[in-house]
């Protein structure tokens, strides 16, 4: 085989160069072929920006470095290693085991991907994000390393990295890149997000167009040397001192605060709210809110107080509780973060507060509604014509005074008796009340007993009209038959009524119990009694016939009063027979 000349041996090393540089990361490559290239780190721009206090050392890392003792590089002095997670969607196989040595070492770790313009804008940011997932505390933010690579950048393709990058990791990434490439696609653009700059071999770095500052600088572009690392590494520096970095490193942030979770919890600790990495609002210095949550808040008429809208048209007085606590030692109130009210000028409400007590015709003082003293007439109903709805008519009844005692339930008469509990007819009648006694009738016929005599019967059409039949005797048996009175047996009638002696003192209603022989005359035996009486009582003869054996008791007592009565009408009292 013939040997190649060294004019072919150049030509072959410059063809390989050129296919491997796409893979590298600036700096990562030996310098010599880079530095022929006016997009890299040795370009300066016309901005140049040098630190303005301590820095802090560190290095960024890949496949190309190998097997890493990291333990040596952490005794070494190195503060913070980046390493890469792949480039486009094509991963580094060393990333994992970087990615975990670097934080069980003690150090601040960060990550980067090389930005492959080519490949798809959201399988590159899936790409970041299945590698690392949410920050923690000790993170920094990912970087998108943007330099000379496959095809030309673009801010859409780009800014879709961006977006879901920061949704993905919980933060928003840096950008790494040199002045020489980034001027040639970009002016101003993603100017929000920190910058990494490659500026080698000088005293203070060029910074791109769209920045006015650097947070990271790499200083070289592999050659430095660091124990623990085989060969030659980039070397980096952070723009401040190891309690910035540590503040910085503070993994995801929380919305749009700018703060991580971290820096959130420590100034919480002291009362206070967080807005771009320091604290703020609540018992602290200023607002509490990012620059963007102001914004968003102004967008609706309201102000921001502790990263949450506040105050103008929305709820709440507009003040932070420091701004609350100085305001009340003048004696004031605060509303939208200046003191009013009180002891000072202005009605210390807000908009919203003002409007909200105007809909109610009231003023508004130190967050309150004044509202005017309604007068006389305020609440009295207008004069109709007619009574008022609201008017209720008293009733046509007498309300006793409520100093007299009511009167004793057991005052009407007989309320405790149970209804047709052995009672005869008619017991809503009381007894004694303008009731006629039996009228000395014959002492075999047996003791008066409580009968209410129907007033629909026949017999009643021909009696005395001053003669109220209301006891009659009950008949000793149902086959007994009264003998025909003559004029010598009849006695004088005496008309006065035999009431018991109990009766005269007891003012309660009295109903005798029943008979302890024979049935019980109920209601309806006495109303079929009376029309049996009615048909058979039509008999012209001084006699009656004998009652029907199937006559209830009282039967042949009603026959016998009709008897007497007729035998009395028909003759006058004391005549003879």
């Amino acid at each position: 085989m013939t040997s190649l000349t060294h004019r072919s041996r150049i030509a072959l090393f410059t063809v390989i160069a050129a296919c491997a540089a796409p893979e590298e990361p600036l700096g990562v490559a030996a310098a010599g072929w880079q530095s022929l290239d006016p997009r890299y780190g040795h370009v300066e721009g016309e901005l140049k920006v040098c630190a303005a206090g301590p820095t802090v050392f560190g290095v960024d890392v890949s496949v190309y470095q190998g097997a890493i003792d990291w333990p040596k590089v952490a005794a070494s002095g190195v503060t913070f290693a980046i390493a890469r997670i792949g480039h486009g969607t094509k991963h580094d196989t060393y990333f994992e085991t970087n990615w975990a040595a670097i934080k069980a070492n003690g150090m601040v770790r960060g990550a980067y991907l090389f930005y492959a313009p080519l490949h798809d804008a959201t399988a590159q940011a899936q790409h970041i994000i299945d590698s690392i997932g949410l920050l923690q505390p000790g993170d920094l933010p990912v970087t998108i390393d943007v330099e000379w690579t496959d095809g030309t950048p673009n801010a859409t393709h780009l800014g879709t990295v961006v977006n879901l990058v920061t949704a993905g990791t919980g933060r928003p990434p840096m950008i790494y890149t040199a002045t020489g490439y980034w001027n040639q696609y970009f002016s101003s653009e993603f100017g929000n997000l920190d910058a990494w700059v490659a500026n080698w071999g000088v005293d203070c770095p060029s910074v791109p167009s769209s920045w006015t500052n650097w947070r990271f600088w790499q200083t070289s572009g592999g050659g430095g040397t660091v124990p623990g690392i085989a060969g030659g590494v980039d070397e980096d520096l952070f723009n401040g001192s190891l309690e910035d970095l540590k503040a910085f490193a503070g993994g995801a942030t929380t919305g749009e605060s700018g703060c991580t979770t971290k820096q959130v919890d420590d100034c919480g600790s002291f009362g206070c709210a967080c807005a771009l990495g320091s604290c703020s609002g609540g018992f602290c210095d200023g607002n509490g809110c990012s620059p963007t949550q102001s914004t968003n808040c102004a967008a609706f008429g309201c102000g921001c107080v502790d990263g949450a809208c506040n105050g103008g048209t929305c709820a709440g007085t507009g003040c932070t509780a420091k701004e609350v606590s100085n305001c009340g030692q003048f004696g004031c109130g605060c509303a939208d973060h200046t003191c009013a009210g009180g002891t000072c000028a202005g009605s210390a409400c807000t908009y919203k507060e003002s409007y909200d007590c105007a809909a109610f015709g009231c003023g508004c003082a130190d967050h309150a509604c004044v509202c005017p003293e309604p007068g006389p007439d305020v609440t009295e109903p207008p004069d109709t014509g007619g009574p008022s709805e609201d008017v209720v008519e008293p009733e046509d009844t007498f309300v006793p005074p409520a100093d007299v005692p009511a009167p004793p339930q057991d005052v009407p008469v007989a309320q405790d008796v149970p209804v047709a509990q052995d009672v005869f007819v008619g017991q809503d009648v009381p007894v004694a009340q303008d009731v006629a006694v039996a009228q000395d009738l014959p002492p075999d016929l047996g003791e008066p007993q409580d009968i209410d005599m129907p007033q629909d019967l026949p017999v009643a059409e021909d009696a005395l009209p001053f003669i109220d039949i209301a006891f009659l005797p009950d008949a000793p048996s149902l086959d007994y038959v009264p003998p025909a009175p003559d004029s010598a047996s009849l006695p004088p009638l005496d008309v006065t009524s035999e009431v018991p002696p109990e009766a005269e003192d007891d003012t309660s209603s009295h109903i005798p119990p029943a008979p302890d022989e024979g049935p019980t005359t109920r209601a309806d035996d006495v109303q079929a009694t009376g029309d049996t009486a009615s048909k058979g009582g039509g008999s012209s003869g001084g006699a009656c016939a004998a009652a029907p054996t199937t006559a209830t008791p009282a039967l042949p007592l009603l026959l016998l009063a009709g008897l007497v009565l007729l035998r009395l009408r028909r003759r006058p009292l004391g005549s003879p027979s």
